[in-house]
């Protein structure tokens, strides 16, 4: 979970990813299946919109939000990004407060997710100099804060962001990172990370894993743009935008599913992982049985899988091929009765370049 104010909402970007942006692929590309959580939806088609950034927050506005709508009970994050205090440095008695509400904030987070991993970040700098010199004493607070909770066994790492920006440079205005300060704040962010997150077990090659998608869609989509990175070419979405999606596929003929083209190495054994359902009883889904075909563009013969009528218990499965170039096409396909719109629902696709993910391995929702 991205948390914070407007620096993590994206402010200043030129389409609001934030350094959420940048720091997906860098973990994809690291073999990391990450999700990113949050009830605001900022930031381009191309990557994970959710977060919780809140444009203008104080660290204390920021904790009454958290025990309100309980965002770390709901959205249950395995890590949380944590870069607040910003806006508290305008003046000596807001910014005085702030430490004590940022120990106040953590707690309350623990007590929603006693076993959540915050990595507490020292904030950037901004080209006041006397922001300046507010930040660098709530900076000194955020570094000892870390260093007792760690002394604690609590599970908090310190991220000094503090030198990750040049202020000259790196802003779109006084306070906000512009597209290249985003992304030395996503590199920061990735070096943090790999101290704490488990071992990878290959890249993933594909973009948009979890089908994020940035507003809700209606029954029926030819829509491209509705599944960022894919091709959508006759599907049915039960709802949208959590990393939850259920794409049916339609059976319907001239209906080509979904597909999407990704980037491998030549040569390579290539694993998709994937879950399947059929899709739950509607007026549009009488029920019925169908195999849901999956295939690439060097294993034209791909598998087909059986998916039951009433059967909406997600089955987890696999589809390995031998990549043959620098890019693969990756394709499901329905078949099986056309009396209805509904077909087998899809979600959660992974594509690495390796044989070793484990199926069984729980997702990490930052």
């Amino acid at each position: 979970m991205p948390l914070g104010d407007s620096i993590t909402f994206g402010t200043g970007g030129s389409d609001l990813g934030s350094y959420r942006k940048p720091l997906l692929p860098m973990l994809h590309g690291l073999g990391h299946d990450v999700d990113f959580v949050g009830p605001v939806l900022a930031g381009s088609n191309s990557g994970d919109p959710d977060n919780a950034g809140y444009v203008g927050y104080l660290v204390v506005e920021l904790r009454d939000k958290i025990i309100a709508d309980q965002l770390v009970a709901k959205y249950k994050p395995t890590y949380i990004l944590l870069h607040i205090g910003s806006n508290n440095m305008g003046n000596d008695a807001m910014a005085s407060r702030a430490p004590s509400d940022l120990q106040d904030l953590i707690d309350d987070v623990w007590k929603q997710g006693p076993r959540t991993s915050i990595l507490l970040a020292a904030v950037i700098p901004t080209r006041s100099s006397e922001y300046n010199k507010r930040t660098a004493l709530f900076n000194r607070d955020v570094r000892r804060t870390a260093a007792q909770l760690q002394e604690q066994g609590k599970p908090v790492s310190l991220c000094d962001l503090s030198t990750a920006i040049d202020p000259a440079r790196d802003l779109a205005d006084a306070v906000h990172p512009n597209d290249n300060g985003y992304k030395k704040m996503a590199a920061a962010w990735l070096q943090c990370l790999k101290h704490v997150l488990p071992p990878a077990r290959g890249k993933i090659a594909q973009h948009n894993p979890h089908f994020q998608t940035l507003h809700p869609v209606p029954a029926r989509t030819f829509d491209p743009g509705y599944i960022p990175m894919w091709e959508s070419q006759g599907i049915t979405i039960d709802f949208a935008g959590r990393g939850t999606d259920l794409y049916a596929v339609s059976p319907l003929a001239g209906h080509g599913g979904i597909a999407t083209t990704f980037d491998v190495a030549a040569d390579k054994q290539v694993t998709v992982t994937f879950r399947v359902r059929d899709s739950p009883p509607s007026p549009l889904c009488p029920g019925a049985a169908h195999h849901l075909h999956v295939a690439s563009d060097t294993d034209n013969e791909g598998v087909d899988i059986h998916v039951p009528a009433g059967d909406t218990a997600w089955g987890v499965h696999k589809y390995k091929f031998m990549a043959q170039g620098n890019s693969s096409h990756l394709s499901f396909q329905a078949r099986g009765p056309t009396d209805g719109f509904c077909g087998p629902s899809v979600a959660d696709v992974v594509v690495r370049q390796d044989s070793g993910y484990d199926v069984g391995r729980r997702r990490v929702r930052l």
